[in-house]
């Protein structure tokens, strides 16, 4: 599938172009951080972290006097004991970590689109860059929705895969970004140049280009050899 980049010309377009290296922010360093938000509800109660630790006892087959061990550490009279709790939290901070670290790459279906020159190619400076992408499970086209979906922690502990359960509400954006129809490409490890599936395919120009920056990209073009169509 053809999908575009914008983005303005500096020491990052060259990989790009050459090694089919691009790279990818963690999430944090984008343009909408309120979009990419990521609220997780500390939902746990006595009964969900009772349901949990006997599912993981039984995942890891272990004897019963280990489950009552645990029991012990974390129920109390009161419910939820101070060592639960702490668990818990660690939990809880453990995962947003593992959030933070995400890398994604954002890319439009949009081919010459006047708002994302100037919002993303330094004012119709830079390039729009296009890319032949195939179909992976890891490239996504962003819902757009009025409200976004909030994420449970009890829903997190219980499930085997909670990166796809978060990758499903980082797919996710407000309606007033709708016009950027967009897609999201995203890696376990961000703020690094990733080689990416597919090719780039195409470069186009913006209408107020520097001509140094044109033959600057045409040349190293040129010197690798590149099937990269010029657009103009």
């Amino acid at each position: 599938m053809k999908l575009y980049k914008y983005r303005p010309i500096n020491e990052y377009v060259e990989p790009i172009l050459t090694s089919n290296k691009i790279w990818f922010p963690k999430r944090k360093t984008l343009n909408d951080p309120e979009d990419l938000l990521i609220e997780i509800e500390n939902d746990i109660t006595v009964e969900t972290y009772r349901e949990f630790l006997i599912n993981k006892s039984l995942e890891a087959q272990r004897p019963k006097k280990f489950l009552r061990a645990n029991f012990k550490q974390a129920f109390d009279r009161n419910g939820l004991t101070h060592a639960a709790k702490r668990k818990i939290n660690l939990a809880l901070k453990k995962m947003q970590a593992n959030f933070d670290r995400l890398g994604i790459l954002s890319l439009s279906e949009n081919a010459d689109d006047e708002i994302l020159w100037d919002e993303y190619a330094e004012k119709k400076k830079g390039v729009c860059l296009e890319f032949e992408l195939p179909h992976s499970e890891y490239l996504l086209k962003v819902l757009y929705v009025e409200t976004r979906p909030k994420l449970k922690l009890s829903e997190l502990l219980f499930d085997n895969d909670s990166e796809k359960m978060l990758i499903e509400v980082l797919r996710t954006k407000t309606m007033k970004w709708s016009h950027e129809n967009e897609w999201r490409y995203f890696i376990k490890q961000g703020n690094v140049e990733f080689s990416f599936m597919g090719s780039i395919t195409g470069i186009r120009f913006g209408i107020m280009t520097e001509l140094k920056n044109k033959q600057k990209i045409i040349t190293l073009i040129d010197s690798c050899e590149s099937k990269i169509k010029i657009y103009g």
